[in-house]
């Protein structure tokens, strides 16, 4: 796997806007969403995290944000695959 994404992620242009803490929202999926999403972004937001939303960024961006991220907080599912 690494061997494969190897030269996936690594331009500073794939890494624009990411951080080393990141949130992986599930504001847009069609269900299971966080019920609590809007208090628990608010306690993140003020500890540098950096929201994204897997379905909006392209699968290089994806994989940059997993490269950058130094701590990840997530709901468990498909999205951390």
């Amino acid at each position: 796997l690494r061997a494969f994404a190897d030269g996936l992620g690594r331009g500073p242009e794939d890494r624009a806007g990411l951080g080393p803490r990141l949130y992986v929202s599930r504001a847009k999926a069609a269900r299971r969403h966080v019920t609590n999403e809007a208090e628990l972004w608010a306690a993140l937001d003020k500890r540098g995290y950096v929201r994204v939303t897997l379905e909006d960024l392209p699968w290089r961006r994806q994989i940059a944000a997993m490269r950058a991220a130094r701590v990840i907080v997530a709901p468990h599912g498909a999205g951390l695959a």
